[in-house]
């Protein structure tokens, strides 16, 4: 029975990378454009150049979308955590979750994996993400005495290399498949390790290590590409294969968990899903999503052929270039010209030596170099129609034009609104389920104290110890993206036109006898700020006078708001 679920999760990722094997040609393919390798060789004699157009057009994508989500520095960060019934109770204990998850962010380094997750999903139009919880220990030393405590013990943001995965591909969504697994490489020591755990099986393990690491073709052409040695370690270790899913074995429709080695060897037996969450541990951001297609696009496929006809054109206006430098001549048979070694190299003062001498006995031989001012301007042109393609314009990556100022703020709110709309549609809702996730992950196992940071309604910062038990159940979880690129400007424009309104309104009577009181207004611009809202009030806790009355001056605020409006970016 146990070979039975082993040969059948074997089965399943092999098919998987017959039947995707055009996707992983072409994922090779974009790596390599991406880290400007030329795809082509050409002979020793010709040029063989590489424009890193792709990987520059990466990179600012990868920036501003890294911007957009992580711009906002403060405690709020990129999302909110709301309770749905309205009580105190239910407020507060939002409040913690926010705080517990914010914590937990800056535990597992997110903005360090964020960038490289980017990059992939960018390029490739998808990037799997593992969201396992993870506990980890270290040892010191007491008075002699050796302590072994838990350092890490949280959940975690593990993005996958997409050559080393695989997942049911009848659905549109990874949410939605019936299986997914992860093929890890493991060293001897850490095999031997989570045998000693119990964690996997000693005896399947000790039958694992003879077979090494086995890689397959596509991810051995990967590492060539990225310049690792593709045999080392190559019996050092073993192959597994991760798997949550239904087994055809057990017959029952429910996910379970298993371990196999790649040479056949059950290292851990299917158990249940060990998540509350009932759902896989893995999550799948795309880029372009297509309707019924579980994998996205990137701008690898979109723009790989032309950046390889640029590559081409380049080389070929360098041979022509060359051509035209190397100076070839043309020596008649019977001139009686003698080179040495056949070859005419530039010296002063240099005397050709022959028996017959004549006005055709030696010419010089010169490319036509009528078409290379085309070909220059066709390479141009197609960079910036693949920028256009992607998104990444020149004026996104701050690059000079020769066009105007209101063109240029066309282009670059256009080029914008793309990424945009990529973000708020795509990404927004990746982070919103994976924040969900992790909240789940939370309530189930986070039994030990997290120290959590909170500030309450006077700003002030309270620290105290977390644990499930504080968490609210059922969050209402908003993601904030600034698409703004500049999210201060943005929120004190905001904040100015509301007291702008506000201003009006007390003029003409609407307000009546209510008045605008301008403490959440500085406790707002200080949370926006990074700063500390007490140093805004008094020892009394009472708003300054002349603070007051220059919030409420309809002058004061139409002042700042030209101010504002002549530093955005779109002015």
């Amino acid at each position: 029975m146990s070979q039975a679920w082993v040969q059948e999760i074997l089965e399943k990722t092999a098919s998987f990378e017959r039947d995707h094997g055009s996707h992983l040609r072409d994922w090779n393919r974009n790596d390599r454009l991406y880290r400007s390798i030329p795809v082509k060789s050409r002979s020793e004699n010709q040029s063989n150049t590489f424009i890193p157009e792709m990987f520059v057009e990466v990179e600012a994508l990868a920036t501003a979308v890294f911007e957009m989500v992580m711009s906002d520095t403060t405690d709020s960060l990129f999302f909110d955590v709301v309770g749905q019934d309205g009580t105190i109770d239910d407020t507060v204990r939002a409040m913690v979750t926010k705080a517990t998850l914010a914590k937990q962010i800056e535990l597992v380094d997110f903005q360090s994996k964020l960038m490289p997750f980017f990059r992939g999903l960018i390029l490739q139009g998808s990037q799997p993400v593992g969201l396992p919880w993870r506990v980890g220990y270290k040892s010191y030393y007491d008075r002699g005495l050796r302590k072994r405590v838990p350092a890490f013990d949280s959940w975690d943001f593990l993005p996958v290399k997409i050559f080393n995965f695989a997942f049911d591909d009848a659905v549109d969504c990874i949410e939605n498949a019936s299986w997914a697994a992860q093929t890890m490489h493991v060293n001897a020591m850490s095999a031997r390790r989570m045998s000693k755990k119990g964690i996997w099986s000693s005896k399947a393990v000790e039958k694992a290590l003879p077979s090494g690491i086995m890689r397959n073709p596509h991810e051995e052409e990967s590492r060539r590409t990225a310049g690792y040695l593709t045999q080392f370690n190559q019996g050092k270790g073993l192959t597994a294969v991760e798997y949550f899913g239904t087994l055809e074995s057990k017959d029952d429709g429910e996910i379970y968990w298993a371990v196999a080695s790649k040479n056949g060897q059950p290292l851990k037996e299917p158990e249940l899903n060990p998540y509350g969450h009932g759902e896989l541990q893995w999550m799948m951001a795309r880029w372009f999503t297509v309707v019924e297609e579980p994998l996205g696009i990137g701008i690898g496929h979109v723009n790989y052929r032309q950046q390889s006809e640029i590559n081409d054109r380049r080389n070929f206006i360098n041979d022509l270039l060359y051509a035209s430098l190397y100076s070839m001549w043309l020596k008649r048979s019977d001139s009686g010209i003698m080179l040495p070694g056949n070859k005419m190299r530039y010296s002063p003062h240099q005397i050709l030596e022959g028996d017959i001498i004549s006005d055709e006995a030696l010419r010089p031989l010169r490319p036509d170099m009528s078409g290379l001012s085309g070909a220059i301007n066709l390479e141009a042109g197609d960079i910036e129609r693949m920028r256009r393609h992607s998104g990444a314009t020149s004026t996104l990556q701050a690059q000079a034009t020769g066009i105007t100022a209101t063109e240029t703020t066309a282009i670059q709110s256009e080029a914008t609104r793309r990424v945009k709309a990529m973000v708020r549609s795509e990404l927004g809702g990746f982070l919103r389920k994976m924040l969900y996730r992790a909240h789940a992950l939370n309530l189930q196992f986070m039994d030990r104290p997290l120290i959590a940071r909170i500030m309450n309604s006077d700003g002030l910062e309270v620290f105290g110890e977390a644990t499930n038990r504080d968490l609210i159940l059922n969050p209402d979880i908003r993601v904030k993206l600034t698409t703004d690129l500049d999210f201060r400007p943005f929120k004190r424009r905001e904040l100015i036109e509301m007291l702008e309104v506000f201003a009006r309104l007390s003029q003409t009577g609407v307000l009546g006898s209510r008045r605008l009181v301008p403490d959440p207004i500085v406790e707002e611009l200080a949370r926006t700020y990074g700063m500390d809202p007490r140093k805004f009030f008094s020892r009394d806790g009472v708003i300054e006078a002349e603070t007051r009355r220059a919030t409420q001056s309809p002058k004061v605020q139409q002042n700042a708001l030209q101010q504002i409006m002549a530093e955005s970016p779109g002015a």
